[in-house]
């Protein structure tokens, strides 16, 4: 088998996982999930530290199916979905794979943030745009930490990696609040 990817990995570790509590279970295949299940799974949780893309996700699962890793069921409904489970293959590819990318030196982050660059640039911008632009990036914060907390919620507390993995997004997002509270506060928000 040639080297599997950062992005078939994660898709094998989603897969691995299983469905999150808010994704919809199917009787037959309680342990599958679609492309698109797949998808929105990233989505909701990897896509957050690393990027992911719908064209990514279906490309993937069909290499990782050549390969033995993942197996499809049986196409159902209007648009024929498949969905897809980890074989005890594709088990042992994601550990042989995660083993050696921690095994590799530390790796810098590579974080893109478009709120960042836009404050680091914001002296060139009206304040009352720069102000508009952080009040809704304040906004999509918190809406993404409440979903957070309620996801915690269900989710109960536990010593997963995957649920110290989400109290770090909602550190993030309280950080980011924050931030965003302190800019606010320590600039006079008068036309220029």
């Amino acid at each position: 088998m040639e080297k599997m990817n950062a992005t078939a990995a994660c898709i094998l570790g989603l897969l691995n996982l299983g469905k999150a509590p808010w994704q919809e279970k199917d009787i037959h295949a309680p342990d599958a999930m679609t492309g698109w299940q797949l998808y929105e799974a990233a989505a909701d949780s990897l896509s957050r530290f690393w990027h992911v893309t719908r064209s990514q996700v279906y490309r993937e699962l069909s290499t990782l199916e050549k390969q033995g890793c993942v197996e499809a069921e049986q196409a159902t409904g209007p648009r024929e979905s498949r969905a897809y489970r980890i074989t005890p293959a594709g088990k042992e590819a994601f550990k042989a794979w995660l083993e050696d990318w921690v095994s590799q030196e530390p790796r810098d982050e590579q974080l893109h943030s478009p709120l960042v660059l836009t404050v680091f640039f914001g002296e060139f911008l009206q304040k009352e745009k720069l102000k508009q632009v952080l009040q809704e990036y304040r906004g999509v914060h918190q809406r993404r930490l409440e979903r957070l907390n309620r996801l915690q919620q269900a989710v109960g507390q536990n010593s997963s990696p995957a649920a110290a993995t989400m109290r770090r997004g909602i550190s993030y997002h309280e950080l980011m609040i924050q931030w965003i509270d302190s800019i606010l506060a320590e600039h006079t928000w008068h036309p220029s």
